[in-house]
């Protein structure tokens, strides 16, 4: 029964309960939801994946990806 400002992040815990929202004037907001994942994740800076090595092999070529085009960019 909090109130959430502009540009707050909200995350509830896990549960099976109606959530209610009353606005106090106009308001958008976006609600999404997931069922819980049946192994543990590996949360990077802008990625997600099922180990550890998954993580830093897309992550690392996320990287790779960026150089070339970065030089693709600078030679053009």
């Amino acid at each position: 029964p909090e109130a959430i400002g502009a540009g707050e992040l909200v995350v509830f815990e896990e549960g099976g309960q109606d959530v209610a929202f009353f606005a106090r004037e106009d308001t958008e907001f976006v609600f999404g939801t997931a069922a819980r994942h049946p192994y543990p994740l590996a949360t990077g800076y802008y990625s997600v994946h099922t180990s550890p090595q998954a993580l830093n092999a897309g992550e690392a070529r996320i990287h790779e990806l960026g150089e070339q085009i970065r030089a693709a960019g600078s030679a053009g």
